[in-house]
């Protein structure tokens, strides 16, 4: 067995080691708790390294803003923990901006199937095959459970959930599908769809209702549910108390604060005791998303026509302006209304000057407060809430005979955790060392730029064209050089009666009647015996 052989069978055994519990007499190791939650009902103390007894219990809660699948609870038997499919996830599509592909003006409540109310439906009677409802998230999820409230069944027809990034009235057939079911006749007004793979990532999710006839499309409620991202009670903090009629968002772990009309000073400052600072869009999808979630803010606060936010930047001079963090802005509109102000404005979806005594929205951004609690994996121990705020960092251990590769982790400032703890048995650590050893390797092989990668694959493409190219002229050359040899074989052997005289024409004639005698002569002047003792095919 070669060294290959070895380290690949090693890294095997870990791998399994980590789905197959160890079996000591009939007590369970410590069970595999999800991200984002907690356990509520055990029967050791946490931070114990016991196991657990025959029979034993476990229940699992979902922290704030995560919503629970499964059983929410594991029992052990003979050794081995049973149903433990307990998930925490997060809820995606609410307040975000909802379509439905139609030609009639009376599907403009899509919005309705989102709206986090379940009282609230979106009912409309179709006369299309197939009708297209779907959510913009804004960002890339990964998502794990689509469910749909319906005020009306629609039995014997077909659903079909798809996930990506191309927009659904377009592309929707581009993007990942999650499933596809025949529902037929459901006793139930809820549905739950689980994606089949867990490669259903995009910021787009659809919803494709297949009927034929009219048919009553009804959706009261539609959840999406991924295992990405943090929820507002993890991202935001509630220290200071936020002021009646505000609203916050989490956009890729930041938290985002609506906090109304103030002056360019008054919002700065507000901001800052969130431990944030005005707004600063620094892409179009942050744009976009900025937009939208303050133009439904006013809507129900405000009633204005025309909204209105702060930018996070200055005016230097006349033509140079600066963000927050002193980086120069380019592209800044001039209008007549206010030519001289030194505060920036984000109004219909641009950017102009205003005067920074002026009364505009506040939206306040700040990095996120906590990572959430992570997921711990089997024979750990806990030894203290789990559940990490920015730069703090929670200590754990295995059972006796793990090891764990990690001493603690850290929550990092993007709201993501510094590694992924694991338990290892002892007896596989020293192969353990070895794969890491490979893949570390590996991991320096592959740790090119950019463009020396594009050398590399560049060069090994030109070697590849020149030794095609000789194999192709080699080929060339011995298929010539047979079919030459054929050619000289044949000539040879195509000799003739006619060919072989004309090189004996030089020959005297008694030589030449001696060797070719003609066989008209020959039957007139000899006996019968010597022709056929002369005849060759007699």
């Amino acid at each position: 067995m070669g060294p290959n052989t070895c380290l690949y069978l090693a890294i095997f055994c870990v791998t399994w080691s980590q789905l197959l519990p160890t079996i000591s007499g009939k007590r369970c190791p410590r069970p595999r708790l999800p991200r984002h939650s907690q356990i509520i009902s055990q029967p050791t103390p946490p931070g114990s390294l016991e196991g657990f007894p025959e029979s034993s219990l476990v229940k699992f809660e979902c922290d704030a803003g995560y919503t629970l699948f499964g059983t929410g609870n594991a029992t052990c038997s003979n050794g081995q923990w049973l149903r433990h499919d307990t998930e925490c996830l997060l809820e995606v599509a609410e307040g975000n901006a909802c379509q439905i592909t139609s030609q009639a003006d009376e599907y403009a409540g899509a919005d309705l199937a989102a709206d986090g109310d379940p009282r609230t439906c979106f009912s409309f009677d179709s006369h299309e095959k197939t009708v297209v409802w779907s959510v913009d998230t804004f960002q890339v999820y990964r998502v794990r459970v689509v469910t749909i409230l319906s005020e009306h069944l629609l039995p014997n027809s077909t659903i079909e959930i798809r996930v990506g990034s191309h927009f659904p009235s377009t592309g929707a057939k581009f993007n990942k599908l999650c499933t596809r079911q025949s529902i037929g006749q459901v006793t139930e007004k809820k549905l739950q769809f689980l994606c089949e793979d867990h490669a259903a990532m995009g910021r787009y999710v659809s919803i494709a209702i297949e009927e034929p006839g009219q048919h009553r499309v009804s959706f009261c409620e539609v959840n999406v549910y991924s295992d990405w991202g943090l929820s507002v009670e993890d991202s935001c903090s509630s220290d200071p108390p936020l002021p009646s009629g505000t609203m916050r968002h989490v956009f890729k772990n930041q938290c985002i604060r609506f906090l109304g009309e103030n002056t360019f000073a008054s919002a700065s400052s507000l901001c800052k005791s969130y431990g944030g600072t005005l707004v600063m869009p620094i892409s179009r999808v942050f744009q976009n998303f900025i937009d939208f979630k303050v133009m439904r803010f006013v809507e129900k606060s405000f009633e204005q026509l025309v909204v209105s936010f702060w930018v996070n930047a200055n005016r230097v001079n006349d033509s140079t302006w600066i963000d927050g963090n002193g980086t120069e802005i380019k592209g800044i509109q001039m209008t007549n209304k206010h030519p001289n102000g030194k505060c920036l404005v984000s109004e219909q979806k641009s950017w102009r000057p205003g005067a920074c005594q002026g009364i505009h929205q506040t939206i306040c951004v700040s990095n996120p407060v906590s990572c959430g609690s992570p997921s711990l994996p089997q024979h750990s121990a806990i030894s203290e809430r789990t559940n990490l705020g920015v730069d703090l960092s929670m200590a754990f251990n295995c059972e006796a005979g793990f090891r764990a590769n990690l001493d603690s982790i850290k929550c990092l400032p993007e709201g993501t955790f510094s590694g992924e703890a694991t338990c290892t048995a002892e007896g596989q650590i020293g192969f353990v060392e070895k794969a890491q050893s490979f893949l570390s390797s590996f991991r320096m092989f592959a740790n090119f730029s950019a463009a020396a990668l594009r050398a590399i694959i560049a060069l090994i493409g030109a070697l590849l064209a020149a030794l095609t190219s000789a194999l192709l002229w080699c080929s060339f050359c011995a298929l010539r050089r047979v079919r030459i040899s054929k050619l000289q074989t044949s000539k040879a052997n195509q000799w003739s009666l006619t060919s072989f005289s004309v090189h004996m024409k030089d020959l005297p004639v008694t030589d030449s009647s001696r060797i070719f005698k003609s066989p008209v002569v020959e039957e007139k002047t000899s006996s019968p015996s010597a022709r056929e003792e002369s005849d060759p095919n007699a």
